[in-house]
């Protein structure tokens, strides 16, 4: 296998060569250098072609590590524009350790969008899950540690799923080949990739991970475990199950468990967090559903959300670092102070909220329109109920509720002065939004 074969570079391979040779970078000249990759992988990204690259031969087996098709590419196309946006965002941290963790996160969605095999893919995988689980521990809080433990067995059971799937599925099918399962005629190592998914994308009641983990996360970190954690996950079910029964049920019960318990959640990034079990949920139940439309609409309120998500994260995480406050009751009155922030904030709610003419808008009409036609598991009009009801909790927490205590309420009376926000910082959500 060479390195460049037919024209095609690994996008991972940047971020993978910087995350390896950082720690012995000396001086005050690193930093810099944090945006080679996404430039890298911009690039690679917008020249990649339809085809099989980088096909090793594994105990007699092809293992596949770049598969490109109509599924991956706006994947992969995706995640490069988001790893200039997130590191920008994340510029101004100054530990090495940080950006090594993200460098090798980052590296581990691209790897596994592309894995064409499932050997592939758990190698990357396993990597996205203990570099991902250093962005909950540097940040260093006493209650950190323990979250962070958490958030590691829970997607270190993903990986052992997903392992023991793949090694009874070889057995029965002869194979490694990450393909579809039959919908119809699921085998038992088909729920046991399935359970691995569902952990990753933080499916009811295995969503713990994201909801506890995603507020304890660094200010940047939250925003990377936003973007490449969880839409690795949709693009596996995207990749595997499409047209279950099964996910349609898990995805409306998704979008209104986390619509409600967002409606409750005081700490600002865990209504993100909840809300974006919500959102994961309509897309899980546009994949469930037997239609190329449905299909459409999932992928392009997963691309969406991608951006208005990270550029919610990043402004409550702004809000954080100027107030050194996380919990709602206690912030507004900031809109004057943090006219940006809010500006921005508005702009992500209004996405989130599906109005006409923002991203989220597309995504979620298609994903309705064919909900209606429904003659699966849950009837039509009825599921079209449900997730009308879960969009109207989403519109409540996240588009009312969440800007209007942060940035209009009645503040608290003796608040610290406010820090300001790094150029970067600002630069990151510009960029988002």
């Amino acid at each position: 296998m060479n390195l460049i074969e037919g024209s095609f570079l690994h996008p991972a391979t940047p971020f993978v060569i910087l995350g390896l040779i950082l720690p012995f970078l000396r001086g005050r000249f690193w930093r810099p250098l944090l945006f080679i990759p996404p430039g890298i992988a911009i690039f690679l990204a917008l020249q990649l072609q339809v085809g099989r690259y980088w096909e090793v031969d594994y105990v007699g087996q092809t293992l596949v590590l770049g598969r490109v098709d109509a599924l991956s590419l706006p994947f992969i196309v995706l995640f490069a524009f988001m790893t200039l946006i997130c590191t920008t965002f994340s510029f101004h941290v100054r530990e090495k350790a940080h950006h090594v963790a993200s460098l090798f996160f980052m590296a581990g969605a691209f790897g596994s969008v592309l894995a064409g095999d499932y050997w592939t893919l758990y190698m990357f995988w396993q990597g996205m899950t203990v570099s991902s689980s250093f962005l909950i521990w540097l940040n260093r809080r006493p209650d950190a540690s323990k979250t962070g433990f958490l958030y590691m067995m829970l997607l270190l059971l993903s990986s052992v799923l997903l392992l023991a799937g793949i090694l009874l599925r070889e057995r029965v099918i002869g194979n490694f080949l990450f393909s579809p399962a039959d919908a119809d005629f699921m085998w038992h190592f088909d729920w046991l990739i399935l359970g691995a998914f569902a952990i990753n994308a933080a499916v009811i009641p295995l969503h713990a991970w994201m909801t506890q983990g995603l507020p304890k996360a660094t200010i940047p970190g939250a925003v990377f475990l936003s973007v490449f954690g969880i839409k690795t996950a949709v693009y596996a079910m995207a990749r595997c199950f499409v047209g279950l029964d099964l996910l349609i049920v898990l995805g409306a019960v998704m979008a209104l468990y986390g619509a409600f318990y967002a409606i409750f959640s005081n700490n600002i990034r865990r209504i993100i967090a909840y809300l974006m079990v919500a959102q994961v949920g309509l897309m899980i139940t546009g994949i469930g559903m037997d239609s190329k439309m449905a299909l459409n609409g999932a992928i392009s309120l997963a691309y969406a959300h991608t951006f208005y998500n990270a550029l919610l994260l990043m402004a409550m995480g702004s809000i954080i670092y100027a107030t050194h406050d996380e919990y709602l009751a206690r912030l507004g009155k900031l809109a004057r102070k943090l006219p940006f922030v809010a500006a921005v904030t508005l702009i992500g709610a209004m996405a989130l909220s599906a109005m006409p003419f923002f991203s989220g808008f597309t995504g979620t009409y298609l994903i309705f329109e064919e909900a209606l036609k429904l003659q699966g598991p849950i009837p039509g009009p009825v599921l079209c109920l449900l997730l009308a009801l879960a969009m109207a909790l989403m519109i409540l927490a996240g588009g009312l509720r969440l800007p209007y205590f942060a940035f209009w309420s009645k503040a608290i009376a003796n608040r610290k002065p406010l820090l300001p926000l790094p150029k970067n910082m600002v630069a990151g959500m510009g960029m988002a939004a």
